[in-house]
């Protein structure tokens, strides 16, 4: 069966709208960074006097000593930042977790490639059969899944929750995907200028 045109342009476009997506935001790291460093008078650890005080002495600065302390900070609110995140997720979750499940509602399996043989695989299985049904179908076919009378989402009963996977394919099969994905964009751009 192919897959309606506008689910799959729907489904990309949100996948572009997921290239700009980051768990952690500069502009915050960098303000709480200067409110840190020149604020509080963390700056002044990087003077060579081993007091650690928070206000200028006449002891010159060690830029040595500067960049370790601006890493620290730096690595200390991302890190926070990145916790947080992850701890907040039940309640607000990511966007990577809600386009996996658009990719299951739409029923759409999508393979990313970041690497020349490696990338990832998301599985959209629709827990309902299909995807071609009215507003209120989804709606009682979600209430069934959330009770766990619908079909797995997964690709195995022993992990019925696991929908993405990192994967690495051998360099022949590669190659043949390519080849066989070039071949078929190539047909369906001449039918489509064909018909225009």
């Amino acid at each position: 069966m192919d897959v309606n045109a506008w689910r799959s342009l729907f489904l990309i476009n949100e996948l572009n709208e997921l290239g700009s997506y980051r768990l952690i935001s500069s502009n915050l790291t960098f303000f709480i960074y200067a409110l840190v460093m020149e604020g509080l008078g963390v700056r002044y650890w990087t003077n060579e006097d081993p007091t650690l005080s928070l206000v200028k002495t006449n002891s010159d600065e060690n830029w040595v000593i500067f960049f370790f302390v601006s890493t620290l900070v730096m690595y200390t609110i991302a890190g926070v930042q990145y916790g947080g995140r992850y701890l907040l997720k039940r309640w607000f979750p990511l966007k990577t977790e809600e386009f996996t499940d658009l990719c299951s509602i739409s029923n759409i399996s999508v393979m990313l490639f970041d690497d020349s043989f490696g990338g990832y695989y998301i599985h959209g299985r629709s827990p309902f059969g299909g995807t071609e049904i009215s507003s209120e179908m989804l709606r009682r076919s979600l209430k069934m899944e959330a009770r766990g009378k619908g079909q797995i989402r997964g690709l195995s009963p022993e992990d019925p929750d696991l929908q993405t996977y990192q994967i690495y394919i051998p360099r022949d099969l590669f190659r043949q995907y390519r080849v066989n994905y070039v071949q078929e964009l190539n047909s369906a751009v001449t039918e489509a200028t064909q018909k225009t």
